[in-house]
């Protein structure tokens, strides 16, 4: 076997591990706008839509679990919506990436101050919360028959101490992590380019 036959047997070989055995399967990804909705309102939702399963089962459990420890870490405070005051929350804003289980915050806020007279988050003491508190903003005269008129965010930090932080960093953590699952939605998943199989001659 001479050389020229030695070359034309070794770009065969490297034209067979080049070419894949199967074509690639087209997905269907359906509306990419409609996907990315989803998957921004519930972790994982999006990719149902588009029926990658496995996909949503891994974003939903990775998110929603980082999202509900932080929120177990401070007693279920970590996450509330204020912007009034002294009290700008910017930290809902990121943690608001999770979509509707982070809605709650945002209605407790719009219950806190649909009261005439109750705009400043000061003056909160008296309104009675929805939902057990959950989500709700501190009130910052709330009177506790042990300790009198109570600031409530700072009962928070001296009861859970860093946890309340952390806590607060998990709920971000997770709302920016879900944002990278709509982005996933909408653009659907990448491909390796594939190499172009070498001619023979």
């Amino acid at each position: 076997m001479n050389l020229s036959e030695d070359k034309r047997v070794e770009e065969k070989r490297d034209l067979e591990l080049d070419t894949p055995e199967d074509p690639p399967v087209a997905i269907d990804m359906g509306n990419p706008w409609l996907a990315a909705i989803l998957a921004w309102l519930f972790p994982g939702l999006g990719h149902v839509y588009q029926r990658r399963f496995m996909k949503a089962t891994i974003y939903a459990v990775c998110i929603l679990g980082t999202f509900y420890t932080g929120m177990a870490l401070g007693g279920n405070h970590p996450v509330y919506f204020a912007w009034e005051g002294e009290d700008l929350r910017w930290q809902y804003i990121p943690q608001a990436g999770v979509g509707l289980p982070a809605l709650p915050a945002y209605l407790q806020h719009r219950h806190a101050t649909s009261f005439n007279g109750y705009d400043d988050p000061y003056d909160r003491g008296d309104i009675e919360q929805m939902w057990g508190g959950y989500m709700a903003p501190p009130r910052y005269n709330f009177y506790d028959q042990v300790n009198g008129s109570v600031n409530e965010r700072n009962a928070w930090h001296r009861q859970y101490h860093m946890y309340f932080e952390m806590g607060t960093l998990y709920t971000m953590i997770a709302g920016l992590l879900n944002l990278l699952a709509v982005f996933d939605a909408f653009g659907g998943p990448a491909y390796m380019e594939q190499k172009k199989p070498k001619q023979p001659g």
